[in-house]
């Protein structure tokens, strides 16, 4: 992410240089900047998918014995950054009937190959509190979820 706002920095300081020159040859026709997040997903990936991409992981199947599976995709998603910029020959330049266009673009998306989600819960009886007058029965459950997430990215 460092070098994304250090080539930003130098892009820009690029423009302005040549906003000062205005006997320049070339000048910048387009610049487009972008922000946001993509998210995309195809087949479930599983746990033997993840351990080929992630050999020493030390996760291993035994680990999500009585685990059910939830939001594991193989796909990407995540934030994204894409700077791009046009430069192009000044009218009235030796060249500018040719329209010749130099396009120069950085791009940085993260992206999750494999994301893996396991979910466990146990529910268990604890107590059962019963009314001396009226006879009610009012249970006290214990409710202990456990949350496996892998992800490589």
């Amino acid at each position: 992410m460092k070098k994304i706002i250090v080539m930003s920095l130098a892009l820009t300081s690029l423009l302005a240089v040549n906003a000062q020159e205005e006997t320049s040859t070339f000048k910048v026709k387009a610049v487009n900047l972008q922000l946001g997040v993509t998210n995309g997903s195809s087949v479930v990936s599983n746990l033997s998918d993840f351990q080929k991409l992630a050999p020493d992981s030390e996760f291993k199947e035994a680990d999500i014995a009585g685990f059910r599976t939830q939001n594991s995709y193989f796909g990407s998603s995540g934030p994204g950054f894409s700077m791009n910029l046009v430069i192009a020959k000044a009218e009235g330049s030796k060249l500018s009937y040719l329209n010749p266009e130099f396009r120069f673009g950085v791009s940085y998306h993260q992206a999750d190959l494999v994301y893996l989600g396991y979910t466990k819960r146990n529910e268990s009886r604890v107590d059962t509190l019963t009314s001396s007058k009226t006879g009610e029965q009012t249970f006290t459950d214990s409710i202990n979820t456990q949350d496996y997430s892998l992800a490589y990215s």
